[in-house]
């Protein structure tokens, strides 16, 4: 099971992702390969966001079955608005494969 959860305090987003969907077998699991190019989606932008001072604040972490990102935006920001496409593909994908997938806001 993959767990994401995003939080949102005020004008900061935190997303936290772990675990293996458990869909296939590790390198092979199409849904892994779903969360994670969402994810790696997030973070390129998010870092060329952060240079051109669109977001501030942010940090990451990624490694194999994790990923924490946290930055900060304005509201309705084009970075707001981009972070909310991506947790759309989560949900999506959580409506989709519910006993693979848990998303939480």
């Amino acid at each position: 099971m993959t767990y994401i959860t995003h939080n949102t305090y005020y004008d900061e987003h935190i997303l936290e992702c772990s675990g293996h969907a458990g869909f296939g077998t590790r390198g092979n699991d199409l849904i892994c390969a779903a969360v994670s190019i969402l994810v790696l989606t997030l973070h390129y932008y998010l870092t060329l966001a952060s240079e051109n001072g669109l977001v501030s604040n942010f940090a990451s972490e990624i490694h194999p079955g994790y990923a924490n990102i946290r930055f900060t935006c304005p509201r309705n920001s084009e970075a707001d608005k981009c972070y909310y496409a991506i947790a759309v593909g989560f949900q999506m994908l959580s409506e989709s494969f519910p006993d693979h997938i848990f998303y939480e806001e």
